[in-house]
């Protein structure tokens, strides 16, 4: 029984360090990195480490040169059994707000080794509420959008389902 104690106590240990320790600012930028062979280019202001994730203020996103969207702040936890990451006030670029709503307040991406196939996708913004998850092995993304007000373009791509409109799509 002391042996088990010890062997519990060590596995903990081990994992609160390897959260304390993990270089998560150099992972960011390796995403960076690898964003850019998509030509997606992220621009940010401020980058803050915290012992169990990260946290990006004032970003802007670009796509093949051209800027897409403002990101006020962006918090990622990882915990390594589950981890998280929530994007606040993203406010599209001017030419993109006739066709897609204007602002999204809040965006949601979760994942846990509890459902380790799925992303949960969860926000709201002036279209409404959205839920949903990406499937890892199907490559599947459906997203069910209980709509608001400001729906705009972007009904001409989405479907009507039993819970309101959804969104679905693979790659």
């Amino acid at each position: 029984m002391q042996m088990v104690k010890k062997t519990v106590i060590a596995l903990v240990l081990l994992w609160f360090a390897l959260l304390l320790f993990m270089p998560k600012i150099q992972l960011y930028y390796l995403l960076e990195q690898n964003l850019a062979k998509q030509e997606i280019k992220l621009n940010e202001s401020k980058i803050t480490e915290s012992p169990f994730g990260l946290t990006v203020t004032d970003m802007q996103v670009y796509f093949k040169g051209i800027p897409v969207a403002k990101i006020e702040k962006i918090e990622m936890v990882t915990l390594l059994l589950y981890n998280r990451i929530t994007a606040t006030h993203i406010t599209l670029d001017a030419l993109l707000k006739e066709k897609f709503p204007a602002s999204i307040e809040k965006l949601v991406l979760q994942y846990s080794v509890i459902n380790p196939l799925h992303v949960h996708i969860s926000g709201s913004g002036s279209f409404g509420t959205l839920e949903g998850n990406y499937d890892l092995r199907a490559h599947k993304v459906h997203i069910d959008i209980a709509a608001g007000k400001d729906i705009g373009m972007v009904q001409q791509w989405l479907k009507k389902g039993e819970k309101g409109y959804y969104y679905e799509t693979s790659f």
